[in-house]
């Protein structure tokens, strides 16, 4: 469902109640992500989320930058440290228990897929003995930063559930007007699974019409009886 839709739906539910209420597209839209959070945190934990590519946002192109020993804090690895760091702070990212809902960090092409650490572990791994076998490459996030070491890349590809909307810079002069990159956020797909948008809207309508006491002077239908059933 794109997000205008779900807009609507909770707009009309309102009018139905008091059809004067005025509540904002923005409002409206922050109660449902507000609402989902918790959800969404339950179905990650249950792995499901993962599967479900309509959640996640892709930052195509996330600039690194090279850091010194000192802000990567490294200078107590050997004597050779490259880190690269993102060179702007992570959008913010929905968390959960294990840590934030990621899906992907790696290489632009996507060839070179990432493993999430601590600045900590990695530092272990890089004492043990076999670390030279080690094939794999690692990330940590510290400061609401990326942190990529032993890598020479100018940017990263980035997936993610995030908490809020961005400009991901991937609509260029040349892209098709009705690219997905290019819309604008109201025609872009929820980032909610179809299966929860019942629950939530009911949640959502319940929070809007208690929070700012909408009175109902309209008569509604069963579907507004049976939802007002459950907050009077």
């Amino acid at each position: 469902m794109k997000v205008s839709e779900a807009i609507s739906r909770l707009r009309n539910l309102i009018k139905v109640v008091r059809e004067d209420a005025f509540i904002t597209d923005r409002f409206i839209y922050s109660m449902i992500m507000k609402v989902s959070k918790p959800l969404l945190r339950k179905e990650a934990l249950q792995v499901n989320i993962y599967k479900n590519s309509t959640l996640f946002k892709e930052i195509h192109y996330f600039e690194l930058v090279d850091v010194g020993s000192v802000e990567s804090k490294c200078f107590n690895f050997e004597s050779h440290c490259v880190i690269k760091r993102s060179k702007e702070k992570l959008p913010k990212i929905t968390n959960i228990d294990l840590g934030p809902i990621i899906r992907y960090v790696g290489s632009l092409d996507m060839s070179v897929a990432l493993t999430r650490t601590s600045l900590l572990e990695y530092k272990n791994k890089k004492k043990m003995s076999t670390f030279k076998y080690n094939k794999t490459h690692y990330y940590w996030i510290a400061d609401d930063y990326l942190y990529i070491p032993e890598v020479d890349w100018e940017a990263c590809r980035l997936e993610a559930i995030f908490e809020e909307s961005f400009d991901d810079g991937r609509c260029s002069d040349t892209d098709d007007e009705d690219s997905p990159q290019c819309k604008p956020e109201q025609e872009r797909e929820m980032p909610i699974p179809d299966y929860m948008l019942d629950d939530i809207e009911q949640k959502v309508f319940t929070e809007i019409v208690t929070a700012n006491k909408i009175l109902s002077i309209n008569p509604i239908n069963d579907r507004q009886t049976d939802i007002l059933k459950n907050i009077i």
